[in-house]
């Protein structure tokens, strides 16, 4: 049996403001790659052990990329269309 979703007492305002670079930093802020004191880590201090063998992954990330139709592009790419993307005045979407 499944519970009831549990509903935050705090609320915020998230406003975009269609720059991608920008998108970037605050990513990099939030998330901590720099501090490590294991041999490697992923981030904010988290223990990343080698890959070892045939390894997949799957994450949410792909139903965007999909729908953004960038599943079969580069990375390179894809970020650059991500990044236009991302700095289209959120009009026109």
């Amino acid at each position: 049996m499944a519970g009831k979703p549990l509903v935050s007492r705090d609320s915020f305002n998230h406003i975009g403001v269609g720059n991608a670079s920008l998108c970037q930093e605050v990513v990099r802020r939030i998330f901590n790659f720099s501090s490590c004191s294991f041999s490697r880590c992923s981030f904010n201090g988290v223990y990343q052990p080698p890959l070892q063998g045939p390894f997949g992954a799957f994450s949410a990330f792909y139903f965007v990329m999909n729908f953004l139709n960038l599943t079969s592009d580069s990375l390179e790419s894809s970020r650059e269309k991500l990044a236009r993307y991302c700095s289209t005045p959120w009009t026109q979407v």
